[in-house]
């Protein structure tokens, strides 16, 4: 998911008449249309899916954009807000070229390292199905989805996705069949394994959009049977985990068949307000995908 920058729409009275935002840059941009950052502010300030009436014209959040850079090309905030309103499918035309949603987020970085949202975003593209590029060149250096999560948590740690999306991109334990140790990357000098990335995502924000995915991936870290993980001194085993995903999202079906395989056939387990037999879980799986193989499989007796 696309992190965002964007305003909350409080209001502020005015010679008695109370004013939104975005009525406030309405009225700014009424009397000065050709100031970049009150229509970067408007873009950011409009809800999601809605536009408004500008000298006569409709302007949704893209459009507002669009106007920013066509009045200053070098908004790098701009590039970055107006690459979050595209699909994988989609380009807007800036100063008679089209851009798409990665070259919109190449620019803002290209005029500001420092931009956190940014290299997020990018990262995500770059780890995206619906595209086969890989890296992408970002001032004159080549960048692939994890050093761009990396370059984001280095900016700021605080953000929860760039922490999720960098587990995505390691393994629970080393290819090398020698060497038990997981691999790590590094942030601010300190090693992070998978595990410790999705513990960092989780603490940082418990309702984070991904949490069920985090949770559920947390459960594939722990590898050996007893095996725990501390989350604020709570310490979570593989089933708690998975539990603790299917409370957030009860349609994943891998998340039922996992927990399925942690059961024998006489025990049972309470997700949310149901308890649920092994045979249950695994029936539970192929309800929402019919089409897994492991949960028709495994074991024959628990479905018949």
């Amino acid at each position: 998911m696309c992190i965002r920058d964007s305003r909350e729409d409080d209001t502020v009275t005015v010679g008695g008449t109370a004013y939104t935002q975005i009525q406030c840059f309405l009225k700014a941009l009424q009397m000065n249309p050709n100031d970049a950052a009150a229509w970067y502010n408007f873009g950011t300030t409009l809800p999601p899916a809605t536009a408004a009436n500008v000298g006569g014209k409709t302007y949704a959040s893209r459009q507002c954009f669009m106007k920013a850079l066509d009045i200053n090309p070098q908004f790098g905030a701009a590039w970055h807000n107006l690459g979050t309103t595209l699909s994988s499918t989609e380009t807007a035309h800036v100063g008679g070229v089209d851009y798409t949603n990665l070259q919109c987020f190449v620019r803002a970085l290209e005029l500001s390292s420092r931009y956190a949202a940014a290299w997020h975003n990018l990262g995500i593209i770059l780890t995206s199905s619906s595209t086969a590029i890989r890296t992408v060149v970002v001032s004159g250096a080549p960048v692939t989805s994890q050093q761009c999560f990396i370059h984001a948590l280095e900016i700021d740690p605080r953000l929860a996705p760039p922490w999720y999306q960098l587990s995505a991109t390691l393994t629970t334990s080393s290819p090398n069949p020698t060497n038990t140790t997981p691999p790590t990357v590094t942030i601010g000098e300190v090693p992070y394994t998978k595990q410790q990335c999705l513990v960092q995502a989780l603490v940082i924000n418990p309702k984070l959009p991904s949490a069920a995915g985090a949770w559920y991936s947390l459960s594939t870290t722990l590898l050996i049977p007893g095996d725990t993980v501390d989350l604020e001194g709570v310490h979570y085993t593989k089933q708690d985990c998975i539990v603790r995903s299917l409370e957030i999202d009860s349609n994943l079906a891998n998340g039922w068949y996992s927990l399925g395989a942690t059961l024998a056939p006489s025990e049972t387990i309470a997700v949310g307000s149901n308890t649920l037999t092994q045979k249950e879980c695994f029936v539970k799986a192929l309800s929402i995908d019919p089409h897994g193989a492991s949960a028709w499989l495994s074991p024959a007796t628990a479905v018949i």
